[in-house]
């Protein structure tokens, strides 16, 4: 089915366009810099156009990363755009393979608002699979699915792979026509999702008497391993060989985020990094699509208790490539 409707008419707030140089990059860094290190570090927010130290032990916060670059490891905000939901509405999201201005969002079918919101997605976009473009939050194509409730969203690069919650299941969805190719029912049910292609698993935030990220075998729903995870973990992703996730506190709008870096092999959280905004969903961004490494989030505008939502775009960052980035913008500003 095709749908075409302004439902995102709130303005984009991008900061960062084609022809954006290093100075744009560093000013939006001020929303979030993380430092990733397998010892106990902390992220000390400076003012200015500039984000974030990261110090251990009173030095800089370095670790071996899996692609063998040194130093700390930064997510840099790009853009925020309006989301076509609350956040209460929305479940996974996953950029499109090819198109960089489309990305894939997952809508429940029923919803329970909290008193002082108001529903914003249209009934008829409820319970759905939508392609939503991604600057003025416009949906252009949607697919039925199974009309239910959807925890979390990933992509081997050929299919889709959904989350479903009643029964838990995984759904193999085909991107070209929307039809569910294979279902697998999982053990409990999934929240946040991601694939890993390295390994060809799943890895999910899995419900089942306790929250824990697991791996999870795609073709047959099987659970391959548990892992260790903090309850509230919300979105994952793979970024540049690292896993990733983002935790958001119990409670009202007005409770906070992170970032987390995990161990793979465990699952064990290996740093932790403040992130403005309260995130849900994540998932990849592909290098050769958007032009840089990163990923998407979902999150609640700040200070927003009617749940309106944004799609982040972060860019990430090595401390080589940022400490580029800072020489390139002092070279700039000294024209």
């Amino acid at each position: 089915m095709h749908h075409r409707s302004r439902v995102g008419t709130r303005s984009a707030h991008r900061l960062s366009r084609p022809g954006f140089g290093p100075r744009s990059w560093l000013a939006a860094a001020r929303v979030v810099a993380c430092g990733l290190a397998a010892c106990s570090v902390a992220a000390l927010v400076a003012t200015g156009v500039l984000a974030t130290r990261v110090l251990a032990d009173g030095g800089s916060a370095s670790v071996t990363r899996a692609d063998g670059d040194l130093g700390a490891t930064r997510a840099v905000l790009v853009e925020a755009n309006p989301a076509p939901g609350l956040s209460v509405e929305l479940a996974g999201v996953y950029p499109h393979a090819t198109d960089d201005d489309l990305y894939w969002l997952l809508a429940n079918k029923i919803t329970a608002y909290m008193a002082d919101q108001t529903p914003y997605l249209p009934t008829k976009y409820r319970g759905r699979l939508l392609l939503v473009e991604r600057h003025s939050g416009e949906v252009v194509k949607t697919y039925p699915l199974n009309l239910g409730h959807y925890g979390g969203l990933a992509s081997d690069g050929r299919w889709l792979f959904v989350s479903s919650l009643h029964p838990p299941e995984i759904l193999k969805v085909d991107p070209e026509t929307g039809a569910i190719v294979q279902r697998a029912p999982v053990s409990g049910q999934v929240g946040g999702l991601e694939y890993d292609r390295e390994q060809s698993v799943l890895l999910a935030q899995l419900y089942l008497q306790y929250p824990h990220l697991a791996e999870i075998d795609p073709e047959t729903g099987k659970l391959l391993r548990v892992l260790w995870s903090e309850e509230s973990t919300m979105g994952i992703a793979m970024v540049r060989g690292d896993l990733i996730s983002t935790w958001s506190g119990r409670g009202h709008f007005a409770a906070g985020s992170e970032l987390h870096f995990h161990d793979r092999n465990t699952g064990r959280i290996l740093h932790r990094a403040p992130i403005a905004g309260v995130h849900g969903a994540m998932a990849p961004l592909d290098e050769k699509v958007a032009g840089y490494a990163g990923f998407l989030s979902v999150a609640v505008r700040d200070v927003d208790h009617a749940g309106h939502t944004e799609i982040r775009r972060y860019r990430y960052v090595t401390a080589q490539e940022f400490a580029a980035l800072e020489r390139e913008a002092d070279s700039e500003g000294g024209r």
